[in-house]
């Protein structure tokens, strides 16, 4: 099933709250240390993407901006005729 990178951050943070969760209960010093490393992991995972999701909109809205900003120039030298039909 494809996600997208909204779900990957989400999921991220689901996986994070539960290793959290698990590390709590462990009782064996090694599995709670291994346990908190892999929820920081996932913390640290979820915040890459954030940026870089944020890194995309900002793209996206600069793009937008070019588009639009085109859309409403005319080109110089070329004046709007009606076609012929044929």
């Amino acid at each position: 099933m494809p996600y997208n990178l909204k779900e990957h951050i989400a999921e991220c943070y689901r996986r994070a709250e539960d290793y959290g969760r698990l590390h709590y209960r462990a009782s064996d010093s090694k599995e709670r240390e291994t346990l908190w490393f892999t929820r920081q992991h996932f913390l640290l995972l979820a915040k890459v993407l954030e940026r870089k999701l944020s890194k995309l909109q900002a793209a996206a809205g600069r793009i937008d901006k070019k588009i639009s900003g085109r859309r409403d120039k005319k080109l110089p030298g070329r004046k709007d005729k009606k076609l012929r039909s044929a």
